[in-house]
């Protein structure tokens, strides 16, 4: 089976602020390749069973729109138009709500991302907001990315143990084919900022019923260097390797996932997807990792520090 694949890695001297200008001139290689003969973390998983845990979230989650996970292996969970962050339990009991009253965001916020010390979100415009840990004590700051330019953008993660950003478009501007996904790998410090783009079309015979993808969250796998696109419109993960190589496509049940918008995996490697619940209360989904999964050893075991 074919694809096309379009990776184009660029580095830019000068101040960050001149991303914007800069992006316009990205210019992206395509050429063909074959699926991708890897192990898929998606087979150690039961879609299809109607035992999955689902998990209430509190009170004013209902339009949850991204999903975190910390070192300490705790939630943070936002909603759209706020910087509120709640934090949770894998069990989803709430912890605490952060919230930075100094500033006044009023912004479209479609992702969330963590590291040991960083907390990012991100509008569907390409504004990024960030904040040293804990941010209580530590204002956040934003600037302007300049991915607007390219897409609007749903979704967020860390490149795990690194400071790069990975950034999901939700639409490509200008673009009419629906059955793609582009994620924008993004590191910058006070000096320059380097972009690198995976592209990757779903050919006509993988998954014709699908007739659009449009993204609405990510997560890097450690260890296995794969990302987990999903899509709330189509019901859907989509997972890739780090060179773009389309592994598999699971489609998810209507009756599980009324709107899923956010998802994550745990240390012990099961799978989370939050679901905005609408006129209802959000809620998560737990895909449990299954006994027979070979790729067990990429997480820790139960009990285990």
């Amino acid at each position: 089976m074919n694809l096309i694949r379009s990776r184009k890695k660029k580095h830019y001297s000068g101040s960050v602020v001149q991303l914007a200008v800069l992006l316009l001139v990205l210019v992206t290689s395509t050429c063909t390749i074959a699926q991708a003969e890897s192990q898929s973390l998606l087979d150690c998983y039961d879609f299809k069973s109607s035992g999955n845990a689902k998990i209430k979230l509190p009170r004013g989650l209902q339009e949850i729109s991204g999903l975190a996970i910390t070192a300490e292996d705790t939630l943070l969970a936002h909603n759209d138009e706020d910087l509120t962050i709640f934090e949770l339990t894998s069990a989803g009991k709430l912890l605490q709500v952060r919230s930075d009253k100094r500033v006044n965001f009023q912004l479209d916020f479609e992702g969330i991302a963590v590291t040991k010390e960083r907390v990012s979100l991100i509008s569907s415009k390409g504004i990024l907001v960030s904040g040293n840990l804990p941010f209580d004590k530590n204002p956040f700051r934003q600037w302007n990315t300049g991915l607007n330019a390219i897409c609007e953008i749903e979704g967020l993660d860390y490149l795990s143990d690194s400071e790069a950003l990975i950034v999901l478009c939700k639409q490509i501007r200008g673009d009419k084919n629906k059955r793609q996904i582009r994620l924008m790998l993004l590191t910058s410090n006070d000096d320059s900022a380097r972009i690198e783009q995976i592209s990757v079309v779903f050919p006509e015979t993988e998954s014709p019923s699908i007739k659009a993808f449009t993204g609405s969250g990510v997560v890097h796998v450690a260890g296995l260097d794969h990302f987990l696109v999903l899509s709330s419109r189509t019901r859907a993960i989509a997972e890739l390797t780090s060179d773009g190589e389309l592994v598999r496509i699971q489609r998810l049940k209507k009756k599980q996932h009324r709107q899923p918008e956010g998802i994550e995996i745990t240390a012990a490697g099961d799978l989370l997807i939050a679901n905005e619940g609408k006129s209802k209360s959000g809620y998560l989904v737990v895909h449990k990792q299954l006994a027979e999964c070979s790729l067990k050893h990429l997480f820790k075991t139960a009990g285990a520090d």
